[in-house]
């Protein structure tokens, strides 16, 4: 009986060192998985907070970028607008280019032609100094 009672004190007794090492490894693991999650989170949790920001910026950048070209370009066209009817003013109200050019219309020698064309000619020329974005436009139309 002596002898059973060993056996089963034996038995016993690695049954509770196996159990004990179950639990040891189940409490190892366990500490893993924690420090795992422990240090993967805040890694996570920076790299999203660093997309959504850096996100923000660049949108935002792009956003002032356009909106400044676009008023820019405002600015470019309601000066040219301005420019435009300043000069048909002056085209409008000053008879002489119209008078040379009804004259020019009407006039069939050609020397007198060349004479009118030059008139008008210095007639512009003073409408593009005293409007120096005309003038471009006149050379480019007489070429």
């Amino acid at each position: 009986m002596i002898h059973i009672n060993k056996v089963s004190r034996g038995r016993a007794h690695a049954q509770e060192l196996y159990d004990g090492a179950a639990q040891a490894g189940y409490v190892q693991n366990r500490i893993i998985a924690i420090f795992l999650i422990s240090s993967l989170i805040p890694f996570i949790c920076l790299g999203f907070i660093s997309f959504y920001t850096i996100n923000s910026i660049l949108g935002n950048k792009v956003e002032a970028a356009l909106q400044n070209n676009l008023n820019q370009e405002l600015t470019v066209l309601e000066n040219t607008l301005k420019n435009m009817n300043y000069v048909s003013q002056q085209l409008a109200f000053g008879e002489g280019t119209n008078k040379l050019l009804e004259e020019l219309f009407h006039e069939t020698e050609s020397y007198q032609q060349i004479q009118l064309r030059n008139n008008i000619k210095a007639e512009l020329n003073v409408l593009s100094y005293s409007n120096l974005n005309f003038g471009p436009i006149i050379q480019h139309s007489d070429a």
